[in-house]
């Protein structure tokens, strides 16, 4: 399984939040990891469509524990975000 990760900066952050994300589910990228940096948070995507992700979990703050499915099947730690 494909896990993208995508880290924002000052730049293009909202390309990341956007444009990469819809087009990361139209290739298929069956999870998506944004680390959204000027927000603080990060947010799995998953289940990609035609119109993008489908799932979404989060945005949760850095610090939280965020879940990587199976077959990762982890807990990221993000309190060193």
């Amino acid at each position: 399984m494909l896990l993208v990760v995508e880290v924002t900066s000052e730049s293009n952050a909202e390309t990341d939040r956007v444009v990469k994300r819809k087009r990361y589910a139209e290739y298929g990228a069956p999870l998506y990891l944004l680390v959204d940096r000027l927000e603080r948070s990060v947010t799995l995507f998953a289940e990609p469509g035609s119109l993008g992700y489908t799932k979404a979990d989060g945005p949760h703050p850095f610090g939280t524990s965020v879940r990587l499915p199976e077959p990762f099947g982890i807990d990221l730690d993000t309190g060193g975000l």
